[in-house]
């Protein structure tokens, strides 16, 4: 589990992880037995077993590999569900498998408007939407224009302007620049223990989860709180001390009121990517520690 967790905290500092949002439904988590977390595996949309299955050469109703199908990361099982469209990816089929793949709706995020407090997206991204709109590469004329569109909008201009035909990896990429959600990373960080609020939703939630990590809707605030799992398994309300250090020397302080730690961005903008990383990090080996 060591050599586990520690490929996966460089994966999260390297790859600049999610932006967080609001706790306040991180908050609603209801008590449970410790025993109710001996749960089934988790299954996919039907509609995502069936081009699963017929990526792997069997027919759709061919449920013999469904065990092997359930052990693959979620980008693998993403990937080959956008097999069924021939390579010919649009921005809804896109979003639907992150809907039925991860239970992310980025959509959501668009019509909500939530994301990181940004100048302007990835050159990947402005190059592109800008030339689709009738202007040069790096015309940056238009850019104030451009941060005001729905993602949802921007991500179909850029999908149009590589005539459909990104990768999932690119896809990945494309909506990591523009919602702020690394599917990548959190296909990562299954069973990692961790749980995510992010961009109003739950990112990542499994009943023995044992700390939290959520933020405001612009990520310029960071909170971590324990689980009621958490409180089961030690018998204990309090942070480990460890875990408590870290966060005050990373400039979080304690708030009493809401059972919190909570990081607030002096500078007013979303908390950087790097910094994001290291926090993910130390959870991670909090939970390495508590399961000891």
């Amino acid at each position: 589990m060591q050599e586990r967790l520690m490929m996966v905290i460089v994966f999260i500092t390297a790859l600049c992880f999610i932006g967080f949002a609001p706790a306040s439904a991180a908050e609603d988590q209801t008590d449970f037995d410790i025993a109710s977390v001996e749960d089934a595996e988790p299954m996919y949309d039907k509609k995502v077993m069936r081009a699963v299955r017929e990526s792997l050469g069997l027919t759709k109703h061919d449920s013999s590999q469904d065990e092997s199908i359930g052990a693959m990361s979620q980008v693998e099982v993403m990937d080959r569900y956008l097999t069924q469209t021939n390579n010919r990816v649009k921005g809804q089929d896109a979003r639907e498998a992150v809907k039925l793949v991860f239970d992310v709706d980025i959509s959501l995020v668009s019509r909500l408007g939530y994301g990181n407090t940004l100048v302007r997206y990835d050159p990947f991204v402005m190059g592109a939407v800008r030339q689709s709109l009738g202007l040069q590469a790096d015309d940056t004329s238009q850019d104030a224009a451009i941060m005001n569109m729905k993602k949802n909008h921007v991500m179909d201009r850029v999908i149009r302007f590589y005539n459909d035909s990104l990768s999932g990896a690119e896809i990945r990429q494309l909506i990591n620049y523009v919602f702020g959600i690394n599917l990548d990373g959190i296909s990562g960080l299954e069973g990692a223990q961790v749980g995510i609020f992010s961009k109003g939703q739950w990112i990542i939630k499994e009943p023995d989860d044992l700390l939290v990590i959520s933020s405001s809707p612009d990520d310029v605030e960071l909170y971590v709180s324990l689980t009621d799992y958490y409180r089961v398994f030690t018998g204990s309300d309090a942070f480990p001390e460890a875990l408590a250090a870290f966060l005050e020397e990373a400039g979080f302080s304690f708030s009493s009121e809401k059972d919190r730690y909570e990081w607030i961005n002096p500078d007013g903008v979303s908390a950087p990517d790097p910094f994001k990383g290291q926090i993910i990090g130390q959870l991670l080996e909090t939970v390495q520690m508590l399961n000891q």
